[in-house]
């Protein structure tokens, strides 16, 4: 019998995620996959928006400022490191197990490499971090 595992809008929350992930039994304290998904009994399913926090609350605490300011080129860098950094260690997780590791990427996801879109939320927050005409980091996940 196999157990599904679906977690989706991270919104670049990845300690909640890995929380999730081991509460699940899904991963071990390296960030390594636990047998059971190494054995494909255990199938992890991430349903896309793992990226852009939603709100200036979240992009600060990603930060580790006291405030986020989204015209503030530092704060951007920082924000698309922090997440690319974040993504990488996803994806070696994922690459570890790629039989049993499933990632479905969705709009936020999309936007990160594809930069003729620029998303934002009902609150007004625009997530501008990867977008290079903006003194921020360009994507390198890929």
């Amino acid at each position: 019998m196999r157990k599904f595992i679906v977690i989706g809008d991270v919104h670049a929350d990845f300690g909640k995620l890995w929380a999730a992930l081991r509460t699940a039994g899904c991963v071990g304290a390296q960030g390594q996959p636990t047998p059971p998904v190494q054995q494909g009994m255990f199938q992890v399913i991430l349903m896309g928006d793992l990226a852009h926090p939603k709100s200036a609350r979240e992009y600060a605490e990603l930060i580790g400022q006291p405030e986020f300011n989204p015209k503030n080129p530092e704060h951007l860098a920082v924000a698309a490191t922090r997440q690319i950094e974040g993504l990488e260690k996803l994806m070696a997780y994922q690459q570890a197990a790629p039989h049993a590791v499933h990632i479905i990427l969705g709009n936020h996801d999309d936007v990160m490499v594809n930069l003729n879109f620029v998303l934002g939320t009902s609150g007004g927050m625009v997530h501008a971090e990867f977008d290079p005409n903006l003194g921020a980091a360009p994507c390198r996940v890929t």
